[in-house]
């Protein structure tokens, strides 16, 4: 059983499971992180960092990612959708709601000697090599920034299946004036200047889920795990940018949170909406029978930002 973080009587406690809020499309779902299929990259037998093959997923790069991400440890591993216009790219699901569009299913094989390859950077360029080699979806490339690696499109299919340069939604150049404001109005502020400036008619919104408790000092939720009425005046602080991408300034904003925090940025060909969800990284742990379990980070910043008197 996967193994999680729980907050309470002063410090982190290990549970099962927890709940996240993840919105991927225009709506929420709550995701159990502990039944999530870690199985088909990390070995059933536990072997960190074998590969296997990454099945039929609608996101294969993101599946990627998390499992990426579980291996790189405290190395942050985010991850951003193109926005899909080509059928090829897109398939479509029948429901008595309606018709929904959604990436269309690929499969990646990765061989097990991956598993010798250093994790970071050098093992996500392989990775990525070998998805582009076996698929026809979209392309993409890696940046790197003091936050970590960020997988972000670089070329995706035009309405005739011809690939041309991709442009991330967190590309656009923003500047948000200074105010004080809550973290998750904070996000807000980063959508609402990237909606501002893109013309293609995509809308960026904030899948905020617990933001303002994974920015909050521990101290203000290690009893409930949830941020009090009283407490929100607590966890605002002023922040603006100015001039620079929007990627950039996520990272910027995210170096104030006492969470460890990715992102993904999640887009539904169906609305023309995309998500940006933040979510505390997962790492592989080894426990003391040296069998292989998940831990999520939750307030592990708290003494960098006090000792930057930021708390």
């Amino acid at each position: 059983m996967p193994v999680l973080l729980r907050l309470g009587h002063g410090r982190r406690e290990k549970i099962s499971a927890m709940r996240v809020l993840y919105e991927p499309m225009t709506y929420i779902i709550v995701v159990m992180i502990a039944i999530m299929t870690f199985s088909t990259v990390v070995s059933a037998q536990g072997t960190q960092g074998q590969f296997n093959v990454v099945d039929n997923q609608w996101r294969p790069l993101q599946y990627m990612a998390d499992r990426l991400q579980e291996l790189s440890g405290d190395m942050v591993i985010t991850y951003e959708d193109p926005c899909l216009v080509w059928d090829g790219d897109i398939s479509y699901m029948s429901s008595t709601s309606g018709t929904r569009a959604q990436p269309r299913r690929r499969s990646v094989i990765l061989p097990e000697e991956l598993k010798n390859e250093k994790h970071g950077e050098a093992l996500a360029n392989i990775v990525l090599e070998y998805y582009h080699s076996q698929t026809d979806g979209p392309r993409y490339k890696i940046l790197k920034s003091a936050w970590g690696l960020h997988i972000v499109p670089a070329q995706v299919r035009n309405r005739n299946g011809q690939l041309e340069e991709a442009v991330p939604l967190l590309d656009t150049i923003v500047s948000i004036p200074k105010a004080r404001r809550t973290p998750s109005e904070h996000i807000d502020a980063v959508c609402a200047a990237v909606n501002a400036l893109t013309p293609s008619g995509i809308r960026l919104k904030a899948g905020q889920g617990w933001l303002n408790e994974y920015f909050a000092p521990h101290e203000l939720v290690k009893e409930t795990r949830y941020l009090l009425t009283e407490d929100v005046e607590k966890v605002k602080f002023e922040w603006g940018t100015d001039g620079k991408k929007a990627r950039d300034a996520v990272i910027e904003l995210l170096d104030n949170s006492s969470t460890t925090l990715t992102w993904r940025l999640l887009c539904d060909p169906n609305e023309n909406i995309c998500v940006l969800n933040m979510l505390p990284i997962t790492i592989n742990v080894t426990n003391a029978e040296s069998k292989l379990g998940k831990e999520t980070l939750f307030h592990d910043r708290d003494n960098l930002l006090r000792s930057r008197g930021k708390q």
